[in-house]
């Protein structure tokens, strides 16, 4: 919330949930750094990272909830599903659920969900998102452009509906071309929602 990166979000905003910490307290004195997070982010598989945002996005829409009714957009809601890339830039080593990244980005490595957001006049709210590219999932050295897929895009859109109805009534959901497989018109038939691919 406040764009902090890992290098500085420690130091920053550790103090944040104890503001008169213990001074003699040996985790004061230490304290949680970027290193910390990134070494716990390291140790988590994507499912566990996809559970974590899930959850913080989870208890942002509860607070959020009243505005979103306030400006009409808790109920019959237009949901927009897209893909999005995270760059990676650093080693490769170990990080199983990488993935090559499109011909027409600047960076090779990328980490790849797909996400459900809520749209609408003056709101964009994310509420879900699905990783893409683990190899739970399918083969990670699948590209984008290529014919095989790293994700079946019917499985993809029905976890991203599921877990958006979970908050909202979805009137309307639009996908990009990414989206255009029978499959997934089947999900969206079966969710009884009108959609625009």
């Amino acid at each position: 919330m406040n764009r902090e990166a890992a290098n500085g979000g420690g130091e920053t905003l550790g103090d944040k949930m104890n503001p008169d910490p213990d001074i003699d307290d040996p985790f004061y004195e230490d304290g949680p750094s970027g290193e910390t997070l990134i070494e716990s982010v390291k140790q988590m598989s994507v499912d566990e990272i996809t559970e974590t945002v899930n959850e913080a996005l989870e208890k942002t829409y509860t607070r959020a909830k009243p505005t979103l009714k306030e400006l009409g957009q808790s109920y019959n809601v237009l949901l927009a599903i897209d893909i999005t890339y995270v760059a990676y830039w650093g080693e490769t080593e170990g990080l199983e659920w990488l993935q090559g990244a499109p011909d027409d980005k600047e960076y090779r490595w990328c980490h790849k969900f797909a996400t459900a957001i809520i749209v609408g006049e003056n709101t964009h709210f994310t509420v879900g998102v699905q990783p893409l590219g683990s190899v739970g999932y399918a083969d990670n050295e699948a590209y984008p452009g290529d014919t095989d897929q790293s994700y079946h895009c019917g499985y993809v859109v029905r976890r991203l509906v599921d877990r958006a109805n979970e908050y909202v009534d979805i009137h309307t959901v639009y996908a990009d071309r990414e989206f255009y497989a029978a499959d997934v018109i089947h999900a969206l038939e079966d969710a009884g929602v009108h959609y625009v691919i």
